[in-house]
């Protein structure tokens, strides 16, 4: 399996309404992405997430698109890859990290937390002069904010098989949150199986810091 780091989004400053622009269809897919790839990314992930759960956690403690990721991707977690995924399949590092993220939280909150007191998350904490930060920040933080607006509706999304009409139902009721998390002029074009990583990943980093006191979503 190839581990390529590729344009996770379209990003632009205008004077227009903030929107996010999800593409349903496969037009803006790439070989990296699409309904088979996924199937076996899922799969795959679980499987990474079941031989070595402290690299998978290390994984997404890191910064995406810097050293450290590399490290983690490239050693631990690409030797169960290559144990994990027989097929063989090319996806983005964000792809990856979203699908392992999703491993986990099967695993360690099959229940939403619930605090009476939500733990904010802080934004990532992008280095200087980081390459990628233009582009990947801005979703990365889409993500966290959306996650601490409504993270039972992000739960919502990711209970649906990837690419299902659920799914589908599960973007447009997420439509409300995205809004406000967005700076004014901002517009965002990217596919859904990237959105749903972003969101995936944040909801881990979200229920992580909560209070182990979860009730079960409604």
């Amino acid at each position: 399996m190839t581990l390529a780091l590729a344009a996770l989004i379209a990003f632009q400053g205008q004077s227009e309404p903030p929107s996010v622009g999800v593409n349903h269809t496969d037009g803006m897919r790439s070989a990296y992405s699409g309904r088979p790839a996924l199937e076996v990314l899922h799969q795959s992930a679980r499987c990474i997430v079941g031989r070595n759960r402290a690299a998978s956690i290390r994984l997404i403690a890191t910064i995406p698109d810097t050293l450290g990721e590399w490290r983690i991707l490239y050693g631990p977690i690409r030797s169960r890859l290559d144990q994990c995924s027989m097929m063989g399949v090319s996806v983005t590092n964000a792809l990856l990290r979203g699908a392992i993220a999703e491993a986990l939280l099967e695993t360690a909150f099959p229940v939403v937390p619930a605090p009476a007191q939500a733990v904010a998350v802080a934004p990532i904490a992008w280095p200087r002069g980081h390459r990628s930060a233009p582009n990947l920040a801005p979703i990365y933080e889409l993500g966290r904010c959306v996650v601490a607006r409504d993270p039972r509706r992000v739960a919502r999304l990711l209970a649906a098989e990837p690419f299902s009409s659920d799914e589908s139902q599960a973007m447009r009721a997420l439509s409300p949150t995205l809004q406000p998390c967005l700076d004014q002029g901002t517009t965002f074009n990217t596919n859904r199986e990237t959105l749903r990583a972003i969101l995936s990943e944040a909801l881990y980093r979200w229920a992580s810091a909560q209070p182990r006191t979860p009730t079960r979503a409604e």
